[in-house]
């Protein structure tokens, strides 16, 4: 992962994205917060596993994603003392999910411990983030809301070189009244020039490799992420940060 984050670092020296501090940094908690805010701010990083296809992503804005077996499952967590809470919901639906099983997370120091449905235990450990990225503007989370919806798209950029999204899609098969399809995806990101290239994961479906324009970079608080479909044709948003 190292060589990934040091070519986003150098694309994004390039563009003078990394300079002061950013809203919402991803870097230790501040000495003043205290009790279950401290402890939910040292819940935050990126837990890796016994390889790359496990590990797990607890961002500040409370998304967690566990990624096992190339197989993402994303949600939302709080924190109470050493326990970590981890909440999911179905597909396309606010309602909570059944088929996520029972999830249990335990954080002791620099060590995550993490019971799946299953009640196998398998401990993650936390990884430091890259340096030069903790500071860039492009970390954190970045929201779009579907013109004509209130289905909120989000992308989540983490100075791991990982990310977490949920995002709205027309279905494959679009008809006249079609319901738009929930996409929640993981993974892990590279950028070279003007060019952002994931890795997803998302569950119970296969991997995909994807491949978004970001010109011209962050102007102010907005992004726009244009994405050429299979037929040719492009779809662009323009994607809000989140504070």
């Amino acid at each position: 992962m190292s060589s990934r984050l040091r070519t986003l670092g150098v694309w994004l020296a390039c563009l003078g994205l990394i300079c002061g501090c950013r809203s919402g940094s991803s870097n230790a908690p501040a000495a003043e917060a205290t009790g279950s805010s401290k402890r939910t701010a040292e819940a935050v990083g990126h837990w890796a596993g016994s390889d790359e296809n496990h590990w797990v992503e607890l961002t500040e804005k409370g998304t967690l994603a566990i990624v096992n077996q190339g197989e993402a499952l994303i949600g939302s967590y709080t924190a109470r003392g050493a326990e970590i809470n981890p909440q999911f919901v179905a597909l396309n639906s606010t309602k909570r999910s059944r088929s996520a099983g029972l999830w249990k997370l335990h954080l002791e120091k620099d060590a995550l411990q993490v019971t799946g449905p299953d009640k196998k235990v398998a401990e993650y450990h936390r990884t430091a983030p890259e340096a030069s990225l903790q500071d860039s503007r492009l970390m954190g989370r970045w929201e779009w809301t579907r013109k004509g919806t209130h289905h909120v798209n989000s992308f989540e950029f983490t100075p791991w070189g990982s990310f977490v999204a949920v995002r709205w899609l027309h279905p494959k098969k679009e008809g006249k009244g079609e319901p738009l399809e929930e996409i929640r995806e993981a993974g892990t990101f590279t950028v070279e020039g003007q060019t952002i290239s994931l890795t997803t994961f998302r569950r119970k479906k296969a991997n995909r490799k994807l491949r978004f324009e970001i010109a011209p970079g962050i102007q102010g608080d907005d992004l726009r992420i244009t994405h050429t479909r299979p037929d040719g044709t492009t779809a662009s948003a323009n994607y809000k940060r989140a504070f």
